[in-house]
């Protein structure tokens, strides 16, 4: 298991391509669920339980289909696997990370508690998982350059918002 975290964590730091990972659905499935409870954890208390589990599932819901149109429009469905293995793998490293700025918002009194230092490293996160992405994206689709893997990163980010939004918009509004 340690070997397959470091191979997570060589993603994260670019050293290692999403395929170097097994094809293996059993290791997709446990990064999965890994990935969907530090997404509730750091979700649910701005959220709560239901809504918390909607847009978890709805987060990896478009993130599937979106890498499925994009692999088989390439040629190249047998990499679904290791591809998605690598995104949640990749992300729930991220969001561990992530998880101690963001209590750090849900536990200040109001928002002029929260420390810039707290809003860069979010940013600063946020960011490097859309980097991380478009790093698996460029590899998994043979893309050209990382820049073409970034535009298809925030693709997907801006269409999870909006999935998002046409859903759950009154919720998360109220939130």
């Amino acid at each position: 298991m340690s070997l397959i975290f470091r191979s997570f964590l060589e993603i994260v730091l670019f050293i290692r391509p999403p395929q170097d990972l097994p094809g293996d659905r059993r290791l997709l499935y446990v990064v999965g669920l890994a990935y969907f409870l530090i997404g509730h954890l750091l979700l649910w208390p701005e959220l709560g339980g239901l809504l918390t589990l909607k847009v978890v599932l709805t987060d990896i819901m478009v993130s599937v289909a979106f890498v499925q149109v994009l692999l088989m429009m390439k040629k190249h469905p047998q990499r679904l696997t290791q591809t998605l293995t690598a995104m949640f793998g990749a992300g729930t490293i991220i969001s561990i990370m992530m998880l101690p700025l963001v209590y750090s918002i849900y536990t200040a009194d109001d928002a002029a508690q929260v420390s810039s230092l707290v809003a860069a490293g979010i940013y600063l996160l946020f960011a490097w998982s859309v980097a991380v992405n478009a790093h698996i994206f460029r590899n998994a689709f043979n893309l050209p350059n990382l820049f073409i893997g970034i535009f298809f990163a925030l693709g997907l980010y801006l269409l999870t918002e909006i999935v998002m939004a046409m859903l759950f918009g009154a919720q998360l509004g109220a939130s």
